[in-house]
């Protein structure tokens, strides 16, 4: 009979039309196979709401939600019968045999079997779930206890053996159970049982063999068991429900990954002394794990986990296949099938998969095998790199015996390099015809070249002898060449396949050129094919677009022949070797000359078809040679080397140091004197190292004169002055001329700059070097030199109006310096030796520059020669006169004649724009040397002992009345345009005169007649000078002069006065007194006459007056 219907809602704000009833929890589907919907209980259909508005009020009861508390009392309660079943079994209270208490253990079993059933029938699916449970525990339970109580004998029975077969029992019971009730709790016990079963019954029917070997069987055992998680998917069965089986999956899935795994580990560990053993162990992990992969795979589309465990089984498979074979090699102690076997057959196994994975269909199983494929494949390359290392151990060791030079042969080839190198050439031949089969040979054509390619090189150190590895690399490097040459001049087509050529061409040069160092004999070989080649290698790359590749191939051929060159000495003297000095001289002096010739190639820019880049780049690839070959000219090193190194020395060391030092400084002048092609900075580079060439060639040549020692400091202004003279020609050509491109002009300029500053830097080398005190002179002298040709710009150095007119100068003091050092060496004192040859020279200079100076000298003087005419003049005069203090008075003599005449001359030649600034400059010149004469004569005669006598003014008046007749005579040319500067240059004379006279005269006084009677006379002129002054105020005469006169009158009273040189007082002071009057009335009457009223003529007539006549009434009127 159907059951009650359950209670229809009538409003849907009452309940949910689609939640179901707490009380009645809903059956799904798969409950009742067979039975028609109609049949089941209409409590378990969700109600379907009206489509018309209903009543309020229900017309059933209302249903009631499930309590969690139901729930949790079902989970005790099923505890609790658990927990009392198993202490009624093993701690019973009752008074019962064992037979009674298993038998009513048993019925109680079924019992919760059947009821558990029955309630899932019933729609009680909690309950029936959990009484489920306690019958799975309770089967368990009885299985422990048949054993435990060795009912039937089974307490007997291995225990492995027994669980296996009770756990296999089991598990066809729950699985039996749970397709005729449906119950979760019997699916999850079975499917959970079933691999510890299988993995159980295979170690308990192993029950002799060794533990590793039951841990490997118990592991495969579950592996096998778990091939169940195929039933797990919903649709694998029609006997039981189509549910999916999440939970059992993950459970059999997680199983059989930790079995394969404990498999695999242990796979390796069966019966050790068995070779073939591991094909077999391995070969089951592969199958069951290639069972799982194909189990996981088939069917219905697998999920995300299925998919990711397949993927994982198919390595694994591949993972044992490898295994097992390295396993079984390594266990036949055969070391040629270790090298032979594994790595062909695990190509062929990758290979293989490739093959299947390219054929088959987009889907699942194609990333199985791909990733089956790639596990291969990094074994291959590990094995793979194994083998490869095996063969290249040949080549090793041929590049470590260069380090060591051993010999020939070079190495020793071992059988298991051969095997090796035989198995990569085989696997090669696999791999192509694996490829061929997939039709993908012709893409992948070029990494089979690659890796035979890469035998070829390892396959020539097999040939043992030097003779024979050296050669046939250096034949393959060239076949290289020549194929890429081939195909540049386009008789050849590479395609793709040039990038492998050019690699096989550099190694094989490389290893060629490694190699030829393994022999004394065979260094050059190499060396020569490795420039050769290199060199020509060039042509390969384009001139314009691929210019800086042919610079650094260049540059990499300068590089070997430098080492070449460096390596030739100890090479060719092994016969006789020499000391360690001279070797190193040697190999000084070959670098030098190799670098001298190749800066000279490369410099000359007309053989070689060199574009501007290869030669940028060669030139700095050898500037650091070239910087040693002139920092250590030859010639210096043979100087430092003892008798006992020059006695191992070839003779024509020192020939050979002159020809390396010669082949730098011409090229560094051929690159000084390069046109165009864009290289600025290496002509500019090039000149500023002709000077420091030029010095090493200067300083070999004089080591072969073997001068003495301090002769070679003449090498470096040597150098500079030849350095500057270059300078100085590239300065005129520099010059702006028509048809002259401002780029050639441009270069030149910097190149004489950088060849200046060389020899400036060379310059200051040989201020900073001992064993200059000898001939210091004419270094400084040569210095001067080179200063002057320095100074001298393309327009010329008195017309110039470069900033270089001011370097002569520096070549003067140079002159200067040089010359007075010389002199005073050789012990030479008389001073006109040091200052007529200086004086000589700026007059000459003046002249010059008179002559051929900017100033138009039709129209005016030039400043400049004036000044040097001035300045010649003045060394000439000036020094003498100081000198004339002492000694002969014919000097003095002559000097103050010359200057007399100097000064009376220019003031009596008409002055006039052209001439009046050298006329200047000459009677100045004059009017110090005089005074000087005069001055130093005086000063003389003041400081002797005793009186002076007349002698004093034999010196003294000559000089003033000669400059103060200069002063007269200078002012009466008629030239307006010097007038003013003639003026006050009178007046200069004349109040000098004056004041030189005075001062002498009053440091002279004393107490004898001879002092009174100059009292009395210099002050009685200076007083009529002063009235004279004012009375005639013509230039130089007047007011300053008058004054001066005055002043000067009024100091050499007082001085005579202070050192009592006249008695009575009133002989001086009365004239100065009158003269002060007197002069007043001069000037008033001069004043009246033009109208004008002069101011403080009384005051200072008053004050005449009272000096004229105070002193002697205080004097008369004192007691």
């Amino acid at each position: 009979a159907a059951a009650p219907a359950s209670p229809t809602v009538a409003a849907p704000t009452v309940a949910s039309p689609t939640e179901p009833a707490p009380s009645a929890p809903t059956v799904p589907p798969f409950a009742l196979p067979g039975v028609p919907p109609a049949a089941r209980p209409a409590a378990h259909t969700p109600p379907t709401p009206p489509s018309t508005p209903a009543p309020a009020t229900p017309t059933g009861p209302t249903p009631r939600k499930r309590s969690s508390v139901q729930v949790v009392l079902l989970l005790v309660g099923v505890t609790l019968v658990s927990v009392a079943a198993i202490v009624f079994l093993t701690v019973a209270f009752v008074v019962a045999g064992l037979a009674v208490r298993s038998a009513i253990v048993g019925l109680f079993t079924v019992a919760m079997l059947i009821t558990a059933g029955l309630l899932r029938r019933k729609g009680l699916v909690s309950t029936a779930e959990g009484i489920g449970a306690l019958a799975v525990v309770l089967v368990l339970l009885d299985a422990w206890a048949l054993r435990e109580n060795n009912l039937f004998g089974f307490g007997t029975v291995d225990g492995l053996l027994y669980w296996g077969v009770t756990l296999t029992v089991c598990t066809a019971l729950f699985l039996l159970w749970h397709a005729v009730s449906s119950l979760r709790v019997a699916s999850v016990a079975g499917f959970a049982a079933a691999a510890p079963a299988v993995g159980l019954l295979a170690a308990g029917l192993a029950a002799d063999a060794e533990p590793v070997t039951r841990v490997f069987l118990a592991a495969l055992g579950i592996a096998a068991g778990a091939l169940l998680h195929r039933f797990t998917r919903p649709g694998t069965a029609s006997f039981w429900p189509a549910v999916d089986r999440t939970a059992e999956r993950i459970a059999l899935l997680a199983l059989a990954a930790l079995a394969l795994a404990t498999a695999t580990l242990t796979a390796g560990f069966v019966a050790p002394a068995e070779t073939v053993i591991p094909l077999l162990t391995f070969g089951a992990v592969a199958a069951g794990a290639l069972a799982h992969t194909v189990v996981a795979l088939t069917g219905r589309t697998p999920d995300a986990l299925y998919r990711a465990f397949a993927y994982a089984s198919a390595s694994l498979a591949t993972l044992a296949v490898v295994f097992g074979i390295e396993v079984f090699v390594w266990r036949t102690d055969d070391n040629t099938l270790l090298v032979t076997l594994p790595l062909p057959a695990i190509a062929t196994l990758a290979l293989g998969l490739e093959l299947a994975w390219r054929r088959r269909a987009t889907g699942p199983a194609r990333i199985a095998l791909l990733t089956a494929a790639l596990t291969a494949a990094s074994f291959v390359a590990a094995i793979g790199a194994v083998a490869l290392a095996t063969a290249a151990a040949p080549l090793a060791f041929t590049l470590l015996s260069t380090f060591t030079t051993s010999g020939d042969p070079l190495v020793s080839v071992n059988e298991m390099s051969v095997w090796a190198l035989a198995t990569l050439t085989g696997v090669a031949v696999l791999v192509a015809g694996f490829w061929r089969a997939g039709a993908v040979l012709a893409p992948r054509l070029r990494i089979l070249a690659w890796f035979g390619l890469v035998m070829v090189l390892l396959a020539v150190p097999f040939t043992e002898s030097l003779w024979l590895v050296l050669p046939l690399y250096l034949l393959l490097g060239a076949a290289a060449l020549t194929v890429l040459l081939l195909d540049r001049a386009g008789r050849l087509t590479l395609g793709g396949y040039r990038p492998i050529v050019v690699t096989f061409f550099i190694a094989s040069e490389a290893l060629g050129y490694t190699v030829s160092w393994a022999g004394s004999a065979s260094w050059w070989l190499g060396t020569l094919s490795a420039v050769l080649t290199v060199f020509v290698a060039r042509l390969l790359l384009n001139r314009e677009s691929q210019a800086g590749g042919r610079g650094a191939l260049l540059s990499g051929a300068i590089v070997l022949t430098l080492v070449g060159a460096a390596a030739a000495p100890e090479a060719l003297t092994l016969a006789a070797p020499p000391t360690a000095a001279v070797l190193w001289l040697l190999v000084a002096l070959t670098v030098a000359s190799a670098t001298g010739l190749l800066q000279l190639f490369l410099a000359q820019g007309r053989i070689g078809g060199f574009t501007a880049v290869e030669r940028r780049a060669g030139f700095w690839t050898l500037l650091a040679p070239t910087l040693l070959g002139v920092v250590l000219p030859t010639g210096r090193i043979i100087d430092g080397l003892s008798d006992a190194d020059r006695a191992t020395m070839p003779p024509a060391v020192p020939v050979a140091g002159i020809l390396a030092a010669a082949l730098i400084a011409a090229a560094m002048l051929l690159w000084t004197l390069t046109r165009g092609g864009g290289l600025r900075w290496e002509r500019f580079t090039g000149a500023l190292l002709v000077a420091p060439a030029v010095l090493a060639l200067t300083v070999n040549l004089i080591s072969l004169t073997e001068a003495p020692g301090t002769v070679s400091v003449l090498a470096a202004p040597i150098a500079a002055l030849l350095t500057v003279a270059l300078a100085l020609v590239l300065r005129s050509l520099a010059r702006p001329t028509v048809g002259t491109t401002g780029g050639t002009t441009g270069s030149w300029a910097r190149s004489s700059a950088g060849l200046e500053i060389g020899a400036a830097v060379v310059l200051a080398s040989v201020f900073l070097r001992p064993g200059l005190a000898e001939l210091g002179w004419l270094v400084l002298l040569l210095t001067a030199v080179a200063l002057l040709l320095t100074a001298i710009d393309a327009d010329g150095l008195f017309a110039s109006a470069s900033w270089r007119r001011h370097v002569g100068w520096l070549s003067l003091v140079a002159a200067t310096a040089g010359l007075w050092w010389g002199l005073a060496r050789a012990g030479t004192t008389p001073v006109e030796a040091y200052v007529l040859p200086l004086a000589g020279l700026l007059l000459l200079l003046a002249a010059l520059l008179w002559r051929y100076g900017r100033i138009d000298r039709a129209a005016t003087a030039s400043p400049g020669a004036a000044l040097l005419t001035l300045a010649g003049l003045s060394v000439a005069l000036l020094p003498l006169a100081l000198s004339t203090q002492t000694g002969s008075p014919v000097r003095p003599v002559i000097v103050g004649a010359a200057s007399a005449v100097l000064l009376i001359g220019a003031t009596l030649v008409r002055w006039a724009p052209p001439r009046s600034a050298y006329l200047a400059a000459t009677a100045l010149a004059g009017a110090l040397g005089l005074l000087t004469v005069g001055i130093a004569r005086a000063w003389r005669l003041l400081d002797m002992a005793g009186a002076t006598g007349p002698l004093l003014e034999a010196w003294l008046l000559p000089t003033v009345v000669i400059t103060a007749a200069a002063a007269f005579l200078l002012v009466r040319h008629p030239d307006a345009r010097t007038r003013l500067a003639r003026d006050r240059a009178a007046v200069v004379l004349l109040v000098v005169a004056l004041g030189t006279l005075t001062v002498l005269e009053t440091a002279s006084f004393d107490t004898s007649a001879l002092a009174a009677g100059r009292a009395i006379a210099l002050v009685g002129v200076l007083a009529v000078g002063h009235v004279l002054a004012l009375w005639r105020p013509q230039v130089p005469l007047g007011t300053i002069a008058a004054w001066t006169c005055a002043a000067l009158a009024g100091f050499a009273a007082g001085a005579a006065l202070v050192a009592g040189s006249v008695e009575p007082f009133e002989l001086v002071t009365v004239p100065v007194g009158l003269a002060l009057v007197a002069g007043q009335l001069v000037t008033a009457r001069l004043r009246a006459t033009e109208g004008a009223r002069p101011a403080g003529a009384w005051a200072w007539t008053g004050a005449g007056l009272a000096l004229a006549l105070l002193p002697s009434a205080v004097v008369a009127a004192a007691p």
